[in-house]
């Protein structure tokens, strides 16, 4: 990815945190940089927040307290932004740990993105994009980001989401929004331009320039009822009406 906004505004975040060490405390904190696949033409996929990485050591695990100075921020984002692209395919470091792969999210990711990207040659997770909208969360699976270290990014999500996509290209969001969360993460994105979905779409069409589908989570789609292979296909349905539309 190029030096671009993107880098200026997670490090306005980074100095958030610092400014709320006290509150936040001192538990680890994982960061997320966008992960993009070697093969990338423009589809990213999005998750609700990041909840951790598997792996025993990495440069993308820090806590609030090294987020103090400005050298300390710029070598988090270094780390992080490293992280992201430390494999020759960088989302095998997610996918190749088994409760990842198996998980609701990253299932649902392996059945859509050869649906939506069919003419790419490499495996599925090198033919997108992997972001979140909440960065910063504690290296816990089970637990999102909440609390202070919460707070401190809200104000940021949305410019920091739209400075991501500007970086990397984007032109398709799957934004996994997940139906009780879709009215306040669309208010913090802005995608009020988005039409109302059918179920388990929760919302499509263009928005900044690209085009978006928002969609229940996996997990509470298969507690409704909804198979994998049906909330892709809405998803790809969605999709193609946005596509007709266009032309």
């Amino acid at each position: 990815m190029k030096k671009a906004a993107a880098e200026g505004v997670y490090l306005r975040m980074l100095e958030a945190v610092g400014a709320r060490v006290g509150d936040i405390g001192p538990g680890i904190i994982a960061a997320h940089w966008p992960f993009v696949g070697s093969d990338y033409q423009g589809l990213v996929v999005v998750g609700q927040a990041l909840q951790g990485w598997d792996a025993q050591e990495t440069p993308a695990r820090w806590t609030a307290a090294e987020a103090t100075t400005a050298e300390g921020r710029q070598n988090l984002l270094n780390g992080t932004r490293e992280w992201a692209r430390a494999r020759p395919e960088p989302l095998w470091e997610v996918v190749r740990w088994g409760h990842r792969s198996g998980s609701p999210f990253w299932s649902v990711s392996r059945r859509l993105v050869p649906v939506l990207e069919p003419e790419a040659d490499g495996v599925w997770y090198s033919r997108y994009a992997w972001w979140n909208v909440y960065p910063l969360g504690w290296d816990d699976p089970d637990r999102g980001p909440d609390g202070a270290l919460k707070e401190v990014q809200t104000p940021l999500v949305g410019e920091l989401f739209w400075a991501v996509m500007d970086d990397i290209g984007a032109r398709r969001i799957v934004l996994v929004a997940g139906k009780d969360w879709w009215p306040e993460v669309r208010g913090l994105l802005d995608l009020a331009d988005l039409r109302e979905g059918e179920r388990p779409v929760l919302a499509a069409g263009r928005s900044h320039g690209r085009q978006v589908v928002a969609t229940y989570h996996p997990r509470g789609a298969r507690q409704q009822g909804i198979r994998d292979e049906q909330l892709v296909e809405a998803i790809a349905n969605a999709f193609a009406k946005i596509g007709m539309e266009e032309t």
